[in-house]
Parts: structure tokens; sequence; C-alpha cells
């Protein structure tokens, strides 16, 4: 009887380390396909060309929370005047000479001119994993022609940040909206992504050392280079989480688009939405099993505790219809920031879609945020 009791706890443990084995390998092992995993479903996304045409003239409406999110505290609907005021100056976005119009993000074989014009580019991480970029010269400031692809002393630089399960090459109009402006593009694929080397998904925790690491790269082919850092969803929390490093006054600002505040949060939430399973034993038996094998913790993943360290202004982006990173995501993460920051939610945009929905405006307001902060 006591050896019978003895293996209740032992088989209750072992079962516990199978299933957060199982979460890991299915979640965050690199080598797994994820295609269907941790993404948004197909009823909480519209395809691309299924956009209703009043989703894409939905004003934008700056640091204002929908009324129908009603979850949300009313404290948390209007920001204190002391200090999280955004100037009225902020609130609209007037049309300027640099607004995308709304056909340039309907221009399959610009973008695909563009990638074109893609090199390839390698560095070895802190952990001596070979690391993949593709590199994007603008013909505009940089001489092309150039076997070194040396850029202006001064030059505009984007740091384009993919999301989890893709890579470099997810950025279409992205890409070419920054690189109409006049920016080089440097769009890295993420440990264990595309062409770079790496066993496990690293949430933005490891990967946001290595976009210090690219920061750097950039640097050293030009000293005065005045770089963007944008992120999209995983890449969002990346750039928010080396926003809270200490980075080279050459990092100018930084724009997320739906950017979770936690790898733990954000699993956790998917967890139960996904299978309706709690976080303890499966997510806790995973970050267990991530931790053994890759040496960080999915709470030290903490896009909030980062946020609120930085020093470089940051937009925050969210999409009111996000079902895949709580819209309610983002007030916290902008609640938390103590830099310079600017708001932006988008009416009617699901997960990664803020840009699309928003058109002319989204693109407006983004470069008018970032002409702040370069030359």
């Amino acid at each position: 009887m006591k050896l019978y009791l003895i293996g209740i706890p032992a088989a209750v443990s072992a079962a516990c380390l199978l299933t957060g084995g199982y979460l890991y390998h299915i979640a965050l092992d690199a080598k797994t396909d994820k295609s269907s995993l941790l993404k948004p479903t197909p009823d909480t996304i519209q395809p691309d060309n299924q956009v209703p045409q009043q989703h894409r003239q939905i004003p934008l409406r700056h640091n204002q929370i929908p009324q129908r999110h009603n979850q949300v505290p009313q404290r948390h609907r209007q920001i204190p005047q002391q200090h999280n005021q955004v100037p009225q100056r902020h609130r609209q976005i007037p049309l300027r000479h640099n607004q995308i119009p709304q056909r340039h993000r309907q221009a399959p074989e610009a973008g695909s001119h563009l990638i074109r014009q893609y090199q390839d580019r390698y560095l070895y991480s802190f952990d001596n994993l070979k690391l993949h970029a593709y590199l994007c010269m603008n013909t505009k400031t940089g001489n092309q022609s150039q076997a070194s692809l040396q850029a202006r002393t001064g030059s505009h630089w984007v740091i384009l940040v993919h999301g989890y399960a893709d890579s470099g090459l997810w950025f279409h109009e992205e890409a070419l909206a920054f690189y109409r402006q006049g920016f080089h593009l440097l769009l890295p694929d993420a440990r264990g992504h595309g062409q770079s080397q790496g066993a496990y998904v690293g949430m933005g925790w490891h990967d946001r050392l290595d976009i210090i690491s690219w920061i750097h790269w950039i640097m050293e082919k030009d000293s005065q280079a005045e770089i963007i850092l944008y992120g999209v969803s995983m890449g969002a929390a990346t750039v928010m989480m080396a926003a809270g490093e200490n980075l080279p006054s050459n990092v100018k600002a930084v724009v997320e688009d739906c950017g979770y505040t936690s790898a733990w949060d954000v699993l956790k939430y998917q967890l139960n939405v996904q299978f309706r399973l709690p976080a303890f034993p499966a997510l806790t038996s995973a970050g267990l099993v991530n931790f053994i094998k890759n040496r960080y913790r999915l709470k030290d993943a903490d896009a909030v505790k980062c946020v609120s360290r930085a020093k470089v202004p940051i937009l925050f982006i969210h999409g009111t219809e996000d079902r895949f990173v709580p819209f309610e995501m983002s007030r916290t993460l902008y609640d938390a920031c103590n830099s310079k920051k600017e708001y932006l939610a988008v009416e009617g945009a699901a997960h990664v879609k803020s840009a699309m929905v928003g058109g002319p405006a989204y693109w407006d307001k983004v470069f008018q945020f970032i002409n702040q902060y370069i030359s």
C-alpha cells in the first residue's frame, strides 16, 4: 500500500513532464511545423483580399479603447493628464508628403522587384549560432553597385523583425513602405527561423541580443547610422525587449505592432483559448523543459519590464480585433513604458493586420512618429 501511495506522485510528475515536453515540442521546438499552432484561427483573421472596404476607412483612434472592450477598466480608457497624456497634435494624422498611398499596398510586382535586391548577410550570435539576414541597400541613398555595399554616413536604416514561425521574407508592404522613404533595409531571420541556425524559438528573449548584434553590424558599416527597430507580433516583443537594454544612441525609435506582454502571458492565453487548458501543469512543465534545454525562463521574456526600462521612444500599435495577442496587452505595455511614447489602436484590425486595415493612415502615423527622431 505504501509503495502504491508513493507511486502516485511519481506517476503524476511523470505525466506532467510528458505533457510539458509535448507542449514544448509543438510550440517551442524550432524543428516542428507550427502552421496550425499558436496562429490566429481562420474565424478570427480575414484574408487580405476579403477585408471589407469599410474597415479600410475606419478612423484610427489614438489612445482610445473601444467601448465594446468593456472588460477594460474605465481608468484604462483615458490616459491620465500628467504622465500618459499624448499631445493633441499626435491624435490627428495630417496628410503629409510621406504618406504611403493605398495603391502601394497592392503592388506585388514592386515587392518582387525589391526582393530581387536582397543579399544574404550573416553573423554569429552570443552563443555561436550562425544568424542570417536579408540586406537591401536603398539605391536612393547608397551605391548598390559597390561590392562592399557601404552606406552613406548618417543614412537611415530600419531593422524589420518578423513574428513567430515566419522569416524576414514575411515583410512585403512594410519593407516597401520604408524603402520608399529612403531607408536601407535589414530583415533578420530569428534564431530557429528561416536560414538562421537554432533549435528553439526564443520568444524574443535571446532574440533581443541578436537584434543588438545586428545593430552593431550596421554601425560597423556606418558609425553615424540612424536606426529604427520595427517588429510585428513576436518581432514586436523582440524589439521591445531590446529597447530595455542599453542601446547605442544610433537607435532612434522603436515601432512595435501587436506585441505581447510576455512569452508566459501569450502562451498561457493561447493554451486556454485553443485547448481550454490551465497554465499548470502543462505550461509550467514546458517552461521547465525550455529552461533545461535553452537556458531561459518563459517569464524572463517579459516585454512589460523591458519597456519600463526603455530610454528610446516607442510607438505602440495594436488592432482592436486581435484574438491571438489580446488587444488589452497593448494598454498594459503602453502604461508601463517610461520613455517617450505614442499609441495607435487600429479599429477592426485582427492580428498582424493593422497595416493593411489602417492603410495610408497607418503609415502616415508611423513616419510622423519616426520623423520626430531622425534627421
